[in-house]
């Protein structure tokens, strides 16, 4: 989900800086998402919202797995098994 580009116009104090803003974040979305689904199958999504710090583990874990030759995936869910991604449907 895109957050809300409302605040961007309250901030910038004029519609002009606003668009600027909207059509760059519009661009960087379809680009990224065009190259993620190229990449779908060698990326690893980190939640960059927490501390530093567990950004940093939860990527060295990802790394450490690839080094290894082991499905990052299965790496980061035994450190962190109450993340979204490592959820069991059934």
């Amino acid at each position: 989900m895109r957050p809300s580009l409302a605040p961007i116009t309250a901030l910038a104090g004029s519609a002009v800086p606003a668009l600027q803003a909207r059509v760059r974040l519009e661009t960087y979305h379809a680009n990224v998402e065009s190259v993620l689904g190229f990449y779908k199958d060698v990326t690893f999504e980190v939640d960059g919202a927490q501390s530093m710090g567990t950004v940093f583990d939860n990527i060295s874990l990802v790394i450490d797995a690839v080094r290894a030759g082991k499905d990052p995936l299965e790496a980061f869910c035994q450190e962190v098994p109450e993340a979204d991604e490592c959820r069991v449907y059934e």
